[in-house]
């Protein structure tokens, strides 16, 4: 069985979805499975490993004993090869569903075409595939994702604020989330209006790791996500969690892990702020509790508990396959 992930993207694209593909397909290839990513541009440098370069390939092979794992969004000529019948066999990798639901098909539709499964990063994805698409509950499983501890972890802590925004930018003539927080922090509390606002933007994940280990506070703008893996990272590196869930963090956020909000509540997220800044300066117990409990609940999602699910998931796709051919 030889397994491709499709990620025609561009290679100097930035998410995590990616990176949990390449993290996908290096463990499988650990385990002795023939994998390819179908990367025609080249291999994404800004992942920094070259290891993972041998990966990539610009080549599809279309055969029986192939495995064509797709990513959710099919826009282009990807939704033209996903709908078309091949002697490949066809999985979805679904690492947003919001991207997902946006393809406008049905479980059926895709068993139609020919997709024998999905796999999806949380149980909450899973929830949607089942609720809203259709899929039957065997046919949607659930690898979660894992931090790489050997990057993400506490080095000597500096007072300032991380954040990813690209999820919540300026749109309408509204401004863009962080901005606009960023403007009533430093209007509500000009004491503090010194700190350091870092936007996580064009930052390899080697940058990423190095700024989030010597933080003191991540705010997470998390928005139509199917796990939300930037504030499981902070988790890691123990920066203080200020912010939104966007309802894939459901798996994980708790009132014991951080200090979460609704996207409207935007005053009460710049109090949370400065609570987090000045309870990690004055080791408030409350605050040091939550960061140990942030730290545990990141513990969770490591690579034993992913490759145990990746493992199980592409088994039961191998036997699947052999039990065909021997009716």
């Amino acid at each position: 069985m030889k397994i491709i992930f499709i990620n025609p993207f561009s290679k100097s694209l930035i998410t995590g979805g990616i990176k949990v593909t390449y993290q996908h397909a290096k463990l499988l290839l650990s385990y002795g499975y023939d994998v390819r990513v179908f990367q025609p541009e080249g291999f994404p440098e800004w992942l920094n490993s070259g290891q993972d370069k041998e990966l990539v390939t610009d080549a599809l092979s279309d055969t029986p004993d192939s495995i064509f794992v797709f990513p959710e969004p099919f826009n282009g000529w990807l939704r033209d090869l996903a709908l078309t019948p091949t002697s490949a066999r066809k999985v979805i990798f679904c690492q947003n569903q919001y991207y997902m639901f946006m393809n406008q098909l049905t479980a059926k539709n895709y068993r139609d075409a020919g997709f024998e499964a999905v796999i999806v990063p949380s149980h909450e994805a899973k929830y949607d595939m089942c609720s809203i698409i259709g899929f039957k509950n065997e046919e949607v499983h659930v690898v979660p994702a894992f931090i790489d501890r050997e990057r993400f972890y506490p080095t000597v802590k500096e007072m300032k604020i991380l954040t990813a925004p690209r999820k919540w930018p300026a749109q309408a003539g509204l401004p863009a989330v962080s901005d606009l927080l960023q403007i009533m922090f430093r209007l509500k509390y000009p004491k503090l209006s010194n700190i350091p606002w870092i936007k996580l933007e064009n930052f390899s994940v080697e940058e990423v790791a190095k700024q989030m280990g010597s933080a003191t506070v991540f705010l997470s703008l998390s928005r139509m996500e199917s796990l939300a893996l930037s504030p499981l990272e902070a988790m890691a590196s123990r920066c203080a969690i200020v912010g939104y869930h966007g309802t894939g963090g459901l798996e994980y956020a708790t009132r014991r892990n951080g200090l979460w909000f609704s996207p409207e509540e935007y005053d009460p997220v710049v109090d949370a702020l400065a609570r987090a800044l000045l309870g990690v300066e004055n080791q408030d117990k409350d605050i040091m509790a939550m960061l140990e409990n942030a730290e545990i609940t990141a513990s969770f999602f490591n690579k034993a508990r992913t490759q145990e699910a990746l493992l199980r998931t592409y088994g039961f796709l191998n036997d699947k396959e052999n039990l065909k051919q021997l009716v």
